[in-house]
């Protein structure tokens, strides 16, 4: 199991010190949980950095070594495995829609290399490095509220070309969501072994939700015993509530807004699902689709893609299974 984007991102408006004693105590809770693949993610500017100059990658190091200490003194039998890097992409997609995005420059990817090398060692940690599998680049994808940079591997080919030379590291990609299968096997093929989504699980569930949503007003022309779900209504009223988790993320007018908390490749009302009140609307949804018998053309309306696979299912098809299987879908496309 892995922690993504361990380090201080949470406590960045605090100064070094605090922000990082609390980025200690969040890795060891990892390590201690049983996590054993630790991205550990210093990338980000503190309150007390320089707030126009690029964070440099001796700085980022020396942090991410201080986090790596704490980890390997949580670590009871075997040691965790790590993923480094200065050049992170931000975590849950871009906040803006752009056309293109800088690929890691080889000499700079060697720079980060080397900065968390003498990090490590200076800081005992010799051990430690011997379990560092990858480093995070960005091999050129990225997605954001309403678009997405497909992989392009004449772009990449210099990076490519470089990360074959390193021995025993591995490049690992973010915001890898929604990539084509194709591009995710050329992906691959470069180097780019580990391959970060999100995201585009969590859309996939909210399609799921959506659509079975859709099919209990079918299913109910008047309203069933304990009452509709409401899902789409309670998500809605409770990201118009507390706005905190995609207010930066999602602009224009309010048409746009209302477009994007729904529908948003970014997905940011996957932040609100563990909300009690969205929670219970979920397990109504659920109770209602699975108290009656789902016919197949609502299947076939719904969810098209699994028409084949349920036509061989012996069992009850459930609220469950639809779900899940919406979201094998996009899982099948990493393999």
């Amino acid at each position: 199991i892995g922690g993504d984007h361990l380090g201080p991102l949470t406590w960045r408006d605090e100064a070094e010190e605090p922000a990082m004693e609390k980025a200690e105590e969040l890795v060891r809770g990892y390590v201690s949980a049983g996590f054993s693949k630790i991205h550990l993610d210093t990338s980000m500017r503190l309150a007390d950095d320089p707030k126009t100059e690029r964070l440099p990658d001796d700085v980022i190091a020396r942090r991410a070594a201080r986090l790596c200490s704490a980890a390997e003194s949580a670590a009871k039998g075997e040691k965790p495995v790590y993923v480094i890097g200065s050049e992170v992409p931000v975590p849950g997609g871009a906040t803006e829609n752009e056309d293109s995005v800088a690929v890691t420059k080889p000499e700079d990817l060697k720079s980060t290399i080397d900065a968390f090398h003498k990090a490590f060692i200076d800081n005992g940690l010799e051990q430690a490095w011997k379990r560092v599998i990858a480093a995070v680049v960005q091999p050129g994808v990225e997605f954001a509220d309403n678009s997405v940079i497909r992989y392009d591997p004449e772009k990449a080919r210099s990076l490519v070309s470089y990360a074959k030379s390193i021995d025993g590291i591995v490049l690992e990609g973010h915001s890898t969501d929604y990539q084509p299968k194709e591009a995710l096997a050329m992906m691959r093929r470069d180097g780019v072994a580990i391959q970060k989504v999100g995201p585009a699980l969590t859309f996939a569930l909210r399609e799921a939700l959506f659509a079975l949503e859709d099919i209990e007003r079918i299913l109910y022309p008047f309203s069933p015993e304990g009452g509709y779900s409401y899902f789409r209504d309670t998500l809605e009223g409770r990201m118009m509530s507390d706005d905190k988790h995609w207010k930066k993320y999602y602009h224009g007018g309010e048409r746009e807004k209302a477009y994007a908390r729904k529908y948003s490749l970014s997905d940011r009302c996957r932040y609100y699902l563990d909300d009690a009140a969205v929670k219970d609307s979920v397990l109504r949804l659920i109770r209602n689709i699975d108290a009656t018998a789902v016919p197949f053309g609502l299947i076939s309306q719904y969810f098209p893609e699994l028409k084949e696979s349920i036509l061989r299912e012996d069992g009850k098809i459930t609220a469950g299974l639809l779900i899940k299987e919406r979201i094998k879908c996009v899982i099948r496309t990493y393999r």
